[in-house]
C-alpha cells in the first residue's frame, strides 16, 4: 500500500494540459514584446538554470565531503555526543 501511495505522489496523473488552451487564447492572441520583456525572460531562464543545476552541484560537494566521514562524527555534529 506504501508503495502505491509514494508512486503516486511522486508521479500524479496528468492526463493533459493544466490548462485548457480557450484559457489561454486571449493572452496568445494579445500578447506584446519588448526588448524588457525579452531581457526579463532570459534573466528568468538563467536563475531557473543556475538553481537547477549550479546550486545542486556546488552542495553536492560539501554533501560527498560529509558521507565521507565516519559515523560516531555525524553523532558528534548531531547531538553533541563526544
Amino acid at each position: 500500500m506504501y508503495s502505491v501511495w509514494r508512486c503516486t505522489s511522486l508521479f500524479p496523473d496528468t492526463s493533459g494540459p493544466i490548462v485548457k488552451y480557450h484559457e489561454l487564447e486571449p493572452q496568445i492572441g494579445n500578447r506584446q514584446e519588448s526588448l524588457a520583456m525579452h531581457a526579463y525572460g532570459i534573466k528568468r531562464f538563467v536563475y531557473g538554470l543556475v538553481k537547477k543545476w549550479y546550486l545542486p552541484t556546488c552542495s553536492a560537494r560539501v554533501v560527498d565531503r560529509m558521507f565521507d566521514l565516519p559515523w560516531n562524527s555525524w553523532a558528534r555534529l548531531r547531538y553533541g555526543w563526544p
